[in-house]
């Protein structure tokens, strides 16, 4: 099997059978520069473009065979600056039984001699190789990974811009987790500072059994003068019964005696007993305890607290540190390679293009033409043709700027046109014209 080529080739002979819209083709285009492609609506100009994307394995028409026909066939003849054909690739469509058209590609060398893996051929031969207008059509996101291709960097950047992002992620989140254990901690040691010394007076068991037998000793009494309160109460009633009800005078002054025997029982145990004991220094010595035990827990919880958030705060420096670092591999990474345009640049925090000191969106039309235009050639280091379809919504400026970068550039600028005749004259402008399926060349 013959050595690819390796230098630059463009279309110098384009033949189409029965290919969509396109029924019949025979070119021999401008190998470099303007080569439009002309007609009114509806005729096969898009057919004539997307018959070499589709050779190209650039698309992959869904109804490549002309309504109608059984097979389609396009043959494309790639030749050196100096006009030497060096490949030929062919892409051959037939209809199985069920219909369906089923491709088959091959390429060639100009004796003949068959590639293996046609495919993986021609994806090392076209690259990134794109449509200016439809770069412009993508989605921002998408324009950074067409470019990113163009450089060569897709696989290497993205792994960086993984760690990066994981790490600006965990950056982010003990940022926020140093803040929350700061305040806390803040907080914390504040009111800590405020909090009354610890009181010295027993301790909570002492001070427990204290107050449980003065509070027994004060139930004692309270006991006792209640049921001195109740003897005098009934002495009283028993006394008042004796005045109106003589005839049970022995019986109220036996009850009157008991009561009064009651009495003196309960004066007598009360003279044991002696003074009431005052409970409230006790409650409060007991509260102080507790109180004090609280003010423990929150010392504990403020110094745990302080240590996390001065953990925290390490960690995220320490993350702070490696982000940099990835940055500046990122930084590195973008610095070795060349893009298509002077003034364009990465920026990896953003994810977006840059054109001098703003985004590419926010670019003119014009420039950001050129750029597209600058990224389609610089994604197609061997096969120097791009494609332009729907040209027509392009104004004759734009028309123009891609003309003149193309020819700079030794490139060939397929731009699909809509026009027709001269009413008058029927004249046509050069290029080429399709019309009715049926392609022409008009000098």
């Amino acid at each position: 099997m013959p050595d690819l080529p390796e230098e630059p080739m463009t279309v110098v002979r384009l033949t189409v059978d029965s290919f969509k819209r396109l029924r019949a083709c025979n070119l021999s285009p401008s190998p470099t520069g303007l080569v439009p492609v002309r007609g009114p609506n509806a005729q096969g100009k898009s057919s004539t473009i997307e018959s070499m994307l589709s050779a190209f394995g650039i698309e992959r028409p869904s109804l490549p065979i002309t309504e109608g026909e059984h097979g389609s066939d396009i043959v494309v003849e790639l030749a050196n600056e100096a006009g030497e054909t060096l490949l030929v690739v062919k892409q051959h469509w037939k209809r199985d039984s069920a219909g369906k058209a089923k491709p088959k590609l091959s390429v060639e060398a100009a004796d003949g001699t068959p590639y293996g893996s046609p495919a993986a051929v021609m994806k090392q031969l076209v690259g990134f190789a794109a449509d200016p207008g439809a770069f412009l059509d993508m989605k921002a996101e998408d324009q950074v990974k067409t470019i990113l291709g163009v450089l060569g960097l897709t696989d290497a950047l993205a792994a960086l811009e993984d760690d990066a992002s994981g790490l600006y992620e965990k950056r982010r989140d003990l940022g926020r987790d140093s803040d929350r254990l700061g305040k806390a901690a803040g907080a914390l040691v504040a009111e800590v500072d405020g909090l009354p010394a610890p009181p010295t007076e027993g301790t909570i068991e002492e001070l427990t059994a204290r107050l449980l037998a003065a509070k027994d000793h004060n139930a004692a009494i309270d006991g006792h003068r209640q049921i001195q309160a109740a003897a005098a109460s009934r002495g009283t009633e028993a006394a008042g019964r004796l005045e109106l009800l003589h005839a049970e005078v022995v019986k109220l002054e036996a009850d009157v005696q008991a009561q009064r025997d009651a009495w003196e029982h309960a004066k007598s145990e009360l003279a044991g007993i002696g003074e009431p004991l005052d409970t409230a220094p006790i409650e409060q010595a007991l509260a102080a305890h507790e109180e004090s035990t609280r003010h423990d827990a929150r010392r504990e919880l403020m110094q745990s607290t302080v240590a996390e958030a001065t953990a925290a705060q390490e960690e995220h420096t320490a993350v702070e540190a490696q982000l940099a670092t990835k940055r500046g591999e990122i930084a590195d990474l973008l610095g070795t390679v060349t893009f298509p345009v002077e003034g364009m640049s990465y920026d990896h925090e953003t994810k977006v293009i840059m054109v001098g000191e703003i985004p590419f969106a926010s670019a003119s039309q014009g420039e950001r033409l050129r750029i597209a235009a600058a990224v389609a050639m610089a994604g197609a280091p061997i096969i120097k043709a791009i494609f332009v379809r729907e040209g027509s919504l392009l104004d004759h400026a734009s028309q123009a700027i891609l003309s003149e970068i193309a020819a700079a550039n030794k490139f060939q600028l397929w731009l699909e046109i809509v026009d027709e005749p001269d009413p008058t004259t029927g004249e046509r402008t050069a290029g080429i014209w399709i019309e009715d399926g049926e392609a022409e060349q008009v000098e």
